[in-house]
């Protein structure tokens, strides 16, 4: 699900946040019950925005990842690859020990 927080969240607005985030974690698909995303602008740094990610895993586990750029775009680019690294780190993890 992607929401905005006092943003207009268009159709091709929300296609690209939904591939961005396909593309990074579609592999670790087993794992996700569910992906939202959250944008909004911030109000303490002017022209910033924040792309906050909250993935909940099987097992009651969450991962939740943060990102700020000046551009929605590229917090949303930051979000969705910080989200793939950490699955990326935990599968890893999970698949050696």
């Amino acid at each position: 699900m992607v929401t905005g927080e006092d943003l207009n969240i268009t159709g091709q607005f929300r296609a690209y946040t939904e591939y961005r985030f396909f593309a990074g974690i579609a592999r670790y698909e087993p794992l996700i019950r569910s992906v939202n995303v959250t944008i909004r602008q911030t109000t303490c740094i002017r022209d910033a925005f924040v792309c906050l990610a909250v993935v909940d895993l099987w097992g009651d586990t969450q991962i939740k990842r943060q990102a700020r750029d000046h551009h929605p775009h590229a917090a949303i680019d930051r979000a969705a690859h910080q989200v793939a690294s950490l699955l990326s780190r935990r599968v890893r993890r999970h698949v050696s020990s």
